[in-house]
């Protein structure tokens, strides 16, 4: 087991090995090849500018155009360049003028080829090639891989240009030769690294194997711990599922013994009124009364909500729903809401009406709070708006009061559960701070989002985004 351990780790380093100096002599080979294609460059782009200027010295001469295209073949003919290059010449035609061992009076074009630029990339016409001044590329055919790193200068007295080309095969042909020297190379420091490798795990592999078992001995016995504690835990978290499951009893007991009473309590009240005229004194404290089990069967609805919520059994019943329409429906509660405080009530609504797809109750749910919210924060003889659009598959709502509004604190906080804030209510009306935190819950189970817009003493916008 343990030479097969050795042979494993040694033949693993050598392909690692090799793979690392096959990967650099790539990276190698390219470097040396885009090194000596940027040579070649400037080295074509120095040529090219020399015979622009024999051709500016020509004409300076008063040398006539045949005589300045036998200059132009004779240094084509003459001259040697590296990478098996040469010169050529063309007009505004693509015409060629001159080209090395020009002899057959054949006349030849290029205006059919592409040619390919380097900065950017990309393939060119004849035209745009002609028209740039100084042209860095390729020009050749793509398909058969035979393409030349070409430099072409334009002459703008005469409309010649110029065109240098060096074999890229060749260059290429060059940076190949370093790729095999140093895969050579790298094979070589490979096979000794593996040997030195083996050696040397030889002597590592009996204490790597007694340290090995060590580990294991220890790992076992962490494994036993581990299940002992995974006992317990799963005990313990039966446990806590028992006990929430009491609790969510105990919550729906509590809260249907708390209502039983406060409905007792109305109904005397009612008798009350219907036993004969009461007089100032005694109609205020009924109504104090009244108001009181109203606020109680507030809170007890809101901890029924909350319970739902973080129990999470309430479902979402998506229906098709005429916003207009349902809107319209809940109109006269709020209307009379506001009123009683003495607050004017401005509804919104699209010209023209659409449909929704999401749960109606869960809708009116959000709608109450956050109207109840701005009856509730916001000073009699003020205005509360309900806007009502259309947004990009999105039904939009925004309740706007003229309120308190929050500070920085209370933005952060005002989603949290049992969270007070700054803002109090304006007729001492109650406040348990479950509302916004379920609002928040609630748009989460519709897939919405909400937003707040408030400035202290000028009013607060809540912006409610729900899919469509």
């Amino acid at each position: 087991m343990d030479k097969r351990f050795q042979f494993i780790l040694s033949g693993i380093i050598l392909v690692m090995i090799l793979t690392g100096a096959l990967l650099f002599t790539i990276i190698v080979e390219g470097y040396v090849y885009r090194e000596l294609v940027k040579q070649t460059i400037t080295d074509n782009k120095v040529i090219a500018f020399s015979v622009t200027k024999s051709i500016d010295q020509q004409i300076e001469n008063n040398s006539n155009f045949e005589n300045l295209k036998s200059r132009l073949q004779a240094s084509s003919d003459l001259l040697n360049l590296p990478n098996d290059g040469y010169i050529c010449a063309i007009d505004n035609k693509g015409k060629l003028i001159a080209y090395p061992n020009n002899r057959d009076e054949e006349i030849h074009y290029i205006n059919e080829q592409t040619f390919t630029s380097f900065k950017p990339e990309q393939k060119v016409s004849f035209d745009n090639f002609y028209q740039t001044s100084i042209f860095e590329g390729f020009y050749g055919n793509d398909a058969l891989a035979k393409r030349d790193i070409l430099v072409a200068v334009s002459h703008p007295q005469t409309g010649i240009k110029v065109l240098i080309h060096q074999n890229n095969g060749l260059i290429r042909a060059k940076a190949g030769t370093h790729f095999s020297k140093l895969m050579v190379l790298g094979g070589i420091v490979a096979v000794v690294i593996s040997i030195i490798t083996f050696i040397i795990s030889n002597q590592q592999v009996k204490l790597f194997n007694d340290k090995i078992n060590q580990k294991n001995n220890e790992l076992n016995e962490a494994f036993k711990s581990v299940a002992e504690h995974n006992t317990v835990l799963q005990y313990k978290t039966e446990e806590l599922v028992k006990l929430n499951d009491e609790k969510e009893g105990i919550v729906e007991i509590v809260a249907h013994d708390l209502k039983s009473p406060l409905h007792r309590v109305k109904g005397l009240l009612g008798l009350l009124r219907l036993t004969g005229p009461v007089n100032a004194d005694q109609n205020e404290q009924l109504t104090m009364i009244t108001t009181e089990i109203f606020n109680q069967e507030s809170l007890i609805n809101d901890i029924l909500e909350v319970n739902k919520i973080e129990t999470k059994n309430q479902q979402v019943n998506i229906e098709s729903i005429d916003i207009n329409a349902f809107v319209l429906a809940l109109k006269k509660d709020y209307e009379e809401s506001a009123h009683n405080k003495l607050q004017k009530f401005n509804l919104i609504l699209p010209k023209q009406s659409f449909t929704i797809a999401t749960d109606k109750i869960i809708l009116q749910r959000i709608l109450d709070n956050l109207m109840s919210n701005a009856v509730k924060y916001t000073e009699k003889e003020k205005a509360i708006t309900l806007d009502i659009e259309k947004g990009t598959d999105v039904l939009i709502i925004k309740v706007i009061d003229e309120g308190q509004g929050f500070n920085k604190e209370d933005k952060a906080n005002m989603f949290k559960k049992f969270q007070k804030l700054t803002a109090q209510p304006t007729n001492n009306e109650s406040s348990n701070g479950l509302g916004l935190y379920i609002v928040k819950n609630l748009i989460n189970r519709l897939n919405g989002s909400i937003e707040v817009i408030s400035n202290q003493d000028v009013g607060t916008t809540f912006e409610v985004r729900i899919p469509l």
